[in-house]
């Protein structure tokens, strides 16, 4: 077995090899000391570093974590995970890091890059917080009656105004596409990116209000937290102001507590509140919308592709949000109770209710015992 003075002399090479700009030689020293010891928690921060240059992002992150996982303690690990992180353009997820990295006191270095960091993100949200707002004045736009080309104006520029939130919101949370099956697997439950499809599926549609009153109450919160936190930075002489404003009207207007109830409540808690009350409030459109696009197909306004693929986006909210489910079981209980004293009709629509709930269901795996033909092998069998 290899001795650990052969291993740290590995890593010494690999060290030469990254003064010298021979990245690839450098590696491979260093996956030489992790093969002689694999509990060095250093061996694998050098190679992360290494693959980091040489632009192997998730070769470098496997390292990071696996250095972190060998020493939680040790600050570098995560300063390593930031770095890759922050390549990778997941400025929110290298924030993080380095913020953990700066709690277990590591270098000036990291604190400096921490704020690099922070200062992009600033930026971008700065960014993101002005387009929400020219979402929000669109859609003042389309509701507010005027001539007909600005209303239909309104409507579109409100639906690409929500397609860049979102997709700038996925951005920052994912950086840049991956064609990788763990990157599919976030997009495919992040909510943003069902609002991005549906962003970008209501441009095919004649303007209606119900496709754009989910996207717009989702931003109004966070228009409302991101001035919070900017007067709370730049303006506190301005927050009390703010303050009252949100619990006079946001508050008693938003949510079921009366006006006392909420004046109790702390910041977080408030927020919480308002938060649930806006989710309930979108799924309860998101479902509403569906109605109006069958309606719709008895008018000149149909359109079978829109409805078609509404269908399936909202099978796709229904079994990633929990508030989605409630709005139509809501709507299943009553339409239960209602004809109940009609009892052929509740009949046919219970067995209807029935598959359409089993539609929307996850297929389920097929057992590994289970042949191509869909039976279960014979346990018993034996080759003559």
């Amino acid at each position: 077995m290899p001795s650990l003075d052969t291993a740290e002399k590995a890593k010494e090479l690999g060290n030469q090899k990254m003064k010298e700009g021979d990245y690839k030689a450098a590696t491979e020293q260093f996956t030489k000391a992790t093969e002689m010891d694999a509990t060095n928690h250093e061996f694998y921060s050098k190679r992360c570093a290494a693959f980091l240059l040489q632009g192997m992002h998730k070769e470098a992150l496997e390292d990071a974590n696996q250095c972190i996982k060998l020493n939680p303690t040790w600050g570098n690990g995560y300063t390593r995970k930031g770095e890759v992180l922050e390549a990778m353009q997941e400025f929110t997820k290298a924030q993080e890091a380095y913020r953990k990295a700066k709690e277990l006191g590591h270098s000036t270095q990291t604190e400096i890059k921490a704020q690099k960091t922070t200062k992009t993100l600033d930026r971008m949200n700065w960014y993101i917080h002005m387009v929400r707002q020219f979402m929000v004045l669109m859609f003042v736009v389309y509701i507010v009656p005027s001539p007909e080309n600005l209303n239909d104006l309104g409507y579109r520029l409100c639906l690409l105004s929500a397609l860049f939130v979102n997709a700038a919101e996925l951005y920052l949370q994912y950086g840049f596409p991956k064609f990788t099956e763990e990157y599919g697997r976030h997009l495919i439950v992040n909510y943003r990116t069902h609002y991005v499809f549906s962003s970008l599926l209501f441009q095919l549609h004649s303007p209606f209000v119900f496709p754009l009153i989910p996207l717009v109450l989702n931003e109004i919160g966070f228009i409302a937290h991101f001035t919070d936190m900017s007067l709370r930075d730049t303006y506190p002489e301005r927050l009390e102001r703010y303050d009252n404003l949100v619990n006079t009207y946001l508050g008693p207007l938003m949510t079921s507590y009366n006006e006392v109830t909420w004046m109790s409540l702390n910041k977080t808690a408030k927020w919480t509140a308002y938060n649930q009350r806006v989710l309930d409030a979108c799924a309860s459109f998101e479902v509403a919308t569906v109605f109006v696009l069958f309606i719709n197909l008895l008018t000149r306004y149909r359109s079978i592709v829109v409805a078609a693929s509404y269908c399936q986006l909202l099978r796709l909210r229904y079994i990633q949000s929990p508030y989605v489910k409630m709005v139509f079981a809501r709507i299943h209980s009553r339409f239960r109770d209602g004809l109940a004293g009609i009892p052929p009709v509740a009949r046919v629509y219970l067995k209807f209710a029935e598959k359409l709930q089993n539609w929307a269901q996850l297929p389920k795996p097929v057992p590994e015992d289970d042949n191509s033909n869909g039976k279960k092998k014979d346990s018993n069998c034996k080759v003559m």
